[in-house]
């Protein structure tokens, strides 16, 4: 083989490093007589169709020649990611010298350089269908720059580098060197995910518990760049204060076969904050080699808060997954608060007078249980114009007990059911509750008659009171 074919073999191995060797592990050669030639049409056109995929977490075992790969593999296909296709203007391919200057160019791409030093066009972006693909079509011989331009909705944590191809490529196909007009390249990407769920199952008042999971995906790096960065980065709302030392890391790998961390293998930062402020799982380089030999396994974070105010009722939370300087944000959860505002007011009286001194707890049932404790409170207590505040149950359905009715009124016979919405404190959820006085002791007869009656017992009493003593005493003196 003439020296002329060599940059050909050189260049088709940079580009299935950069490009083509995405599936397989199969380097492409130049065919014998790779040269500009009568083989060669300068005429013709060619095209380029991306098959975008997630990255697999071994290698596929894939051919990787340019063509295309029937059926297709058996991966996920990435839809809307854009590619950017550039054609580099002044590398003419029907010369040896532009086979040269195209390998050179390849080279330097490989290695993070960019087009600087030549001219070019835009030839336009495209994005991937449902299936991954986006094809350019109607290509002139020459040289083209590939970029990854936007992921779309897709997570990427490792995006394609830059790649170059040449229109026609020089392969070997089935043994058989050939030009390759149509050509089929399959860049893939580590993809990161992030899932929040939260616990306020067992959170009824202000100060109950509400825990926090993060499940964070492990990418597959299969081809592309290592694992140089992961944490877990959670900025927790000002109403939630974390509980110290409750932090707890966990991994698996895609067997959800537990990983082993020690305790080496990652930090935890906890806010310095009573409230609010960031907590961080931040993997050391222990820690990252383990992850790097998981890919499709999962990395979980736990902790818990305390819920402190309700602000507005509505606690949000989502987390952010830096891995390799890429952001992976996950779902947003949230937990639903409001308040209750309880008014006693005597039923008789109008306008309403408030009654001071009603105390009343909350419960989940209707009967029996033990009272919910709101920041530390079980009972309270209505004030002198008749109302209080209850300032932070969860969203729901609750039961308001009186355990004791203001001075002179009689207390309110079984529970009262309210509904809890979530708000702000000046939205509470107002429940009226009136009593009725205890009325007062009454004679059965009142006015003239009633005197009269009285004072003729009276007398009569006193009357029966001399006889009896006279007759008494007139018994004894005859003794």
């Amino acid at each position: 083989m003439s020296r002329s074919h060599r940059p050909l073999r050189r260049l088709a191995a940079a580009v299935s490093a950069a490009a083509l060797g995405v599936l397989g592990m199969v380097a492409l050669s130049a065919p014998a007589g790779a040269a500009p030639g009568p083989n060669l049409d300068p005429d013709a056109t060619g095209s380029l169709t991306i098959h975008k995929y997630e990255s697999p977490n071994t290698d596929p075992g894939l051919p990787n020649d340019g063509s295309e790969i029937t059926p297709d593999p058996t991966l996920n296909p990435l839809a809307g990611v854009e590619f950017t296709l550039t054609q580099v203007t002044d590398i003419d391919l029907t010369t040896n010298e532009g086979w040269n200057e195209a390998d050179a160019l390849v080279t330097s791409v490989a290695a993070g350089g960019d087009l600087t030093g030549h001219t070019s066009a835009v030839v336009g972006s495209q994005s991937t269908l449902a299936d991954g693909t986006t094809t350019f079509g109607s290509l002139s011989m020459g040289v083209y720059y590939v970029e990854e331009t936007n992921p779309g909705a897709n997570q990427i944590v490792a995006p394609v580098e830059p790649f170059i191809v040449m229109i026609p490529l020089p392969t070997t196909i089935d043994g058989e060197s050939t030009w390759l007009y149509d050509v089929h390249v399959y860049p893939k990407n580590a993809l990161g995910e992030n899932e929040k769920s939260l616990d306020d199952s067992d959170a009824y008042g202000l100060g109950d518990t509400v825990s926090f999971t993060v499940d964070s995906a492990i990418p597959s790096f299969f081809g592309t760049e290592d694992l140089a960065g992961y944490s877990i980065v959670d900025d927790l709302d000002t109403r939630l204060a974390v509980t110290a030392g409750t932090t707890v890391v966990t991994a698996v790998d895609g067997a959800a076969v537990a990983i082993t961390l020690d305790p080496l293998d990652y930090t935890v930062t906890e806010p310095a904050v009573a409230t609010g402020g960031t907590l961080t799982v931040e993997f050391t380089a222990s820690g990252l080699a383990k992850l790097a030999a998981a890919p499709g396994g999962t990395v979980t974070v736990a902790f818990e808060t305390t819920v402190t105010a309700i602000g507005d009722g509505t606690i949000t939370n989502d987390v952010v997954t830096f891995i390799n300087d890429h952001e992976i944000t996950s779902n947003t959860v949230e937990t639903l608060w409001g308040a209750v505002q309880i008014a006693k007011y005597d039923v008789d009286t109008d306008p309403r007078v408030g009654l001071e001194g009603a105390v009343f707890e909350v419960y989940l049932e209707a009967t029996g249980g033990d009272p919910i404790a709101v920041d530390g409170a079980t009972q309270f207590t209505t004030d002198a114009d008749g109302t209080v505040l209850i300032p932070g149950l969860k969203a729901g359905t609750y039961y308001l007990d009186e355990v004791t009715a203001p001075d002179r009124y009689l207390p309110v016979t079984g529970r009262i059911e309210v509904t809890v919405t979530a708000g702000s404190l000046e939205e509470a959820t107002v429940v009226e509750v009136a009593n009725e006085k205890i009325p007062d002791v009454e004679l059965p007869l009142t006015g003239g008659e009633g005197v009269a009656l009285f004072t003729a017992l009276g007398i009569g009493l006193i009357l029966i009171a001399v006889g009896t003593a006279v007759t008494l005493a007139r018994r004894g003196a005859r003794r």
